[in-house]
Order: structure tokens, then sequence, then C-alpha cells
């Protein structure tokens, strides 16, 4: 069974590479939305090696996107799903330094992080 997408949590941007952060936290936290909606970044730890350690210690919500422990190399480069929070010194970092550099995705949603995680089931 498949769910309607939602319109009004999606995130309408084909803005240039030279957004500040400033301006992409106003596009990622709308003031005129009905709903309130969580945002979310599917970061990719292999693009950049800061993006693993800033994450380790933003005190910011996260999960990895693989299962079960990892070795440290592999935890450096595996992705994330983090729930970002407005104001946050980490959320203007990433906007600030991996804004157009692929770093990842953005996401608005109604759902909790736990929630995001897909998980394989076995049949």
């Amino acid at each position: 069974m498949h769910s309607r997408l939602n319109r009004s949590s999606l995130i309408d941007i084909t803005a240039p590479a030279a957004m500040t952060p400033e301006n992409l936290i106003e596009v990622l936290w709308p003031a005129e939305t009905e709903e309130e909606l969580a945002v979310y970044a599917v970061l990719d730890g292999a693009r950049n090696a800061g993006i693993y350690p800033a994450l380790s210690s933003s005190g910011c919500e996260y999960e990895c996107l693989y299962r079960g422990e990892l070795e440290p190399d592999l935890a450096q480069v595996a992705p994330y799903l983090v729930k970002l929070v407005k104001d946050h010194p980490f959320t203007y970092w990433l906007l600030a330094k991996g804004w157009g550099d692929s770093w990842g995705i953005f996401v608005r949603s109604p759902a909790c992080c736990a929630s995001c995680v897909i998980t394989s089931v076995s049949s």
C-alpha cells in the first residue's frame, strides 16, 4: 500500500549553489507552513572527511544507515540520517560547508527519525 505524498512537505530548491546558510534555513524551515515538519539530512560520510567528526561531536540526533557495530574506518564513510535543528551550530556548519558539494539530501517529514530508517526483512 502506498501513501500519497503530502505536497506541503516538498521543498522546491532550485537555488544556486551560492545560497547562504541563512537563506537555506528559511527554505528548510519556512514560516508559513501549516504543519510542523522535522528537517533531516541524509549524509554520505564518504563525500568529505569532516562529516563524521562534526556529526559525532555535534550533539544532534543521528542514526547510521548501516546496521550493527562498524569498524572506525567504515563509520567515517558511512551514510547517516540526521535530525537537524534550526538554530544549531551543526546545521549552520552543514549548510555552509556542504551545500553545493553533494554531501547528501535534505528531507522534511512529520515522522520521527527512528521511523525513517528503512530496515530489510527476510522472507
